[in-house]
Parts: C-alpha cells; sequence; structure tokens
C-alpha cells in the first residue's frame, strides 16, 4: 500500500528501526481510539481482556512520540553530521515534513470554515503555518503540536554540529551533548518550582509538555546516538551488550505503561522525570538496533514493519482528523443497545477509525507525499558534485 521505506543515510538501513516506527505510531493511535470515549483527566475501563484491564497500556500510548523524537533526532542527527551543506539540509527537511503538513492545514481550515466553527482568530492558523504551534497553542489538530518541536530541532541541528565541531576532541563533543540534554530537564524543574500539587491535563500539557524547550531532551538523545554512532569504540558495542541495552530499555518502558496511567496524578516528580526516563529507555533500544542485530531483531527488523514504518508519518498527521468522523460513521451503522458499554463503543468505532486513518494516509502519502519527494530526489541528484564531496567528508 504505502511504497517501502527507504530511510538510510549514506547507503545504510536500520530495519530494527522500521519496527520501532511502527510501535511508536501504533502506541499514537490507541492512545487517540480513546479520545472520543473518556477526557484526559478521567479513568474508565475501556479496553480489558477478561479480568485484565488493558486501559492504561492504551492511555500511556502518548510515549510514542518520545520513540518518535528519539528515532527522528537519529536520523536527522545522522544526516546533519553527514557534512551536507546547510542548504541541502534544510531543504530536504522542509520537503519531507511541509507539504503534507500544509495540505492536512488546508483540508482542516475548508472543514472548519464550511462548518463555521473556527475555534480562534486566523493568528492561530498564521502561528501553525509557521510551525509555531507547540507555543501558541495545537488547537486545530492536537496532535500537530510535536511537529512543531521537531521542525525547530531540524533547523538548529546543523547548528548544532557546526558548534560541537569546533572541539575535534570527542570528549569534549560528549559533555556538550550531554549538557544539551539537561538543559530542557533543569528548565521543568525551574518551571515546576512552586507547584502546589497536581494539576490537571489541560494545565500540564500547553505549560510542560508542548513548549520545545521543555520537551527536546529525546531528540537530542537521538541526536547524541547519531554522534555515538560515528565514533570508533561505538563498533565495538558487542551482542551481549546490544542484548542488555534494547531488553533492558523495553523492559523500563513496559513499567511505564503497565502498571498505571502515567499521567494520573500530574505532579512535579511526573513533570520532571518521565519524560527523561521514558526517553532514556527508548534512547537505549535505539542505540542497540543501530549498533548491530540481536535477538530483538527477529521481532523488530522483521519486513511486515516497512509499510506501516514508511506511513507513520502521513498516519500521523491524519489520525486525528478523522475521530469524529469515525465516531459518526460508527454510531450511525452499528447502532448499539441503549445504555452499551464504553468497551462496546469503542470496539465499534475501532474499525472505522483504523480503516478511515489508512485510507487518509494512504492518500496523502500517493498524491502529496510520494510526488515531491521524488521531485526532490531528482532536484538533488541533478547536483551530484555536493553530495559526493559531502560522502568525503563524512568519510
Amino acid at each position: 500500500m504505502f511504497t517501502p521505506s527507504a530511510k538510510s543515510v549514506d547507503g545504510v538501513h536500520w530495519a530494527d528501526l522500521d519496527g520501532l516506527r511502527a510501535f511508536a505510531i501504533l502506541l499514537v493511535l490507541g492512545r487517540h481510539s480513546l479520545r472520543p470515549f473518556i477526557s484526559e483527566d478521567t479513568y474508565q475501563s475501556i479496553v480489558a481482556v477478561g479480568p485484565i484491564d488493558l486501559t492504561p497500556l492504551v492511555l500511556n500510548g502518548w510515549i510514542g512520540v518520545d520513540l518518535f523524537f528519539v528515532l527522528s533526532g537519529f536520523l536527522i542527527g545522522r544526516q546533519a553530521w553527514r557534512g551536507d551543506s546547510v542548504r541541502r539540509f534544510w531543504f530536504k527537511r522542509v520537503t519531507r515534513i511541509l507539504p503534507a503538513y500544509w495540505t492536512c492545514l488546508g483540508i482542516v481550515a475548508i472543514g472548519l470554515t464550511l462548518a463555521g466553527a473556527w475555534p480562534k482568530s486566523g493568528a492561530a492558523f498564521a502561528a501553525h503555518l509557521v510551525m509555531l504551534q507547540d507555543y501558541t497553542g495545537s488547537v486545530f489538530v492536537p496532535s500537530f503540536w510535536s511537529l512543531g518541536a521537531e521542525e525547530k530541532f531540524y533547523l538548529l541541528a546543523p547548528l548544532l554540529v557546526f558548534v560541537l565541531a569546533r572541539s575535534r576532541t570527542p570528549v569534549w563533543q560528549g559533555i556538550g551533548l550531554l549538557a544539551l540534554w539537561l538543559v530542557p530537564i533543569m528548565w521543568r524543574v525551574a518551571a515546576v518550582s512552586g507547584l502546589p500539587g497536581a494539576i490537571s491535563y489541560a494545565d500540564y500539557f500547553p505549560q510542560y509538555r508542548s513548549p520545545f524547550h521543555l520537551t527536546c531532551e529525546s531528540l537530542v538523545l537521538g541526536f547524541t546516538i547519531a554522534w555515538m554512532s560515528r565514533q570508533p569504540w561505538s563498533a565495538r558495542i558487542g551482542r551481549p551488550a546490544r542484548e542488555v541495552l534494547f531488553w533492558g530499555g523495553a523492559a523500563g518502558v513496559l513499567s511505564w505503561l503497565l502498571p498505571s496511567v502515567v499521567l494520573q496524578p500530574i505532579d512535579a516528580r511526573t513533570i520532571v522525570v518521565a519524560p527523561a526516563l521514558i526517553g532514556l529507555c527508548f534512547g537505549a533500544m535505539v542505540l542497540a538496533a543501530v549498533s548491530g542485530s540481536g535477538s530483538y531483531s527477529v521481532i523488530v527488523g522483521r519486513p511486515l514493519w516497512q509499510p506501516l514504518a514508511t506511513g507513520s508519518y502521513t498516519l500521523y498527521l491524519t489520525h486525528m482528523m478523522v475521530l469524529s468522523l469515525a465516531a459518526s460513521l460508527a454510531a450511525r451503522v452499528v447502532p448499539l443497545a441503549e445504555g452499551a458499554s464504553l468497551t462496546a463503543r469503542w470496539l465499534a468505532f475501532l474499525p472505522w477509525y483504523l480503516a478511515l486513518t489508512t485510507l487518509s494516509a494512504y492518500l496523502l502519502h500517493r498524491y502529496v507525499e510520494r510526488p515531491v519527494l521524488q521531485w526532490r530526489d531528482r532536484r538533488l541528484q541533478a547536483s551530484p558534485r555536493e553530495s559526493r564531496e559531502a560522502i568525503a567528508r563524512a568519510a
């Protein structure tokens, strides 16, 4: 359905990252599938298998964004350290992100105009156009907040390489990256000083989760893993170490996913610690995956994940746009008895949600994303000299 994934840098493709990217989008889709039925500050059991309540597993799917951040930081870091010119680097990122994103914004604007339901002024829409919604509020499609954070990091990545490369000593480069990773964590520490107690999700998200400077440590971590993968000693991360890294990180992720809802209650400790530790767990998994194969490759390295990994961006863009339509169709086509449980309603809604998300993501990929990327690749291939020089510098 989607064109097979071709995410590679310098001719290297990490198949295990496809599985991790697929895992990330599934977490996010699961989390938002509950949105029509319960609010962010309430808890009701919806997803259950017999006596086992799996609702926390699904509700905690917001951590999939942190996995996306680590993966994006790594792939962008590899490209930035490759040595392309800033103009070439930003051209590749702009053509990768903005056309599909702006198409979705245009569809949203048309829909809101026809419905007469604009939630804010045109200034809010302008903020979305220039990727400032992580600060002004993602009022049109809530999941778009993370795109604002990622795009800012894409702008900074080649500048970070320029600054770090001033030091020829890997030790000082590593210290600089560690300091950069600590900045948003320390910023959150300062932001929550004097916080009286637990706060609501509505207050937490715009103040502590969404803004780039408070949420970028997982992007920095992925960027750091890209730097580590270029060091000579990275080849000495043997299979036993990779197994410990991956499965230790996976165990850490499960410890956050399964026992309870992470964001209940939302207090100072949750705000400061949870994103950092979750990012580190995912970082360990990504570091293992890019360092070599292991027992985990049997699961995350399978080709079956490639279409889902390739479509992850358009799936992320469209999945919240179809929520209302999917809920409406489910209610009309699959009428339930009076007083049907939330579980029954969710199960009736889920096929419509997944089908509409997949269809809209495919259409966006087929008619916007793929043609633009093919045009971009032709433009880049038209000037091969710069590519050869960049690869030579990287080598």
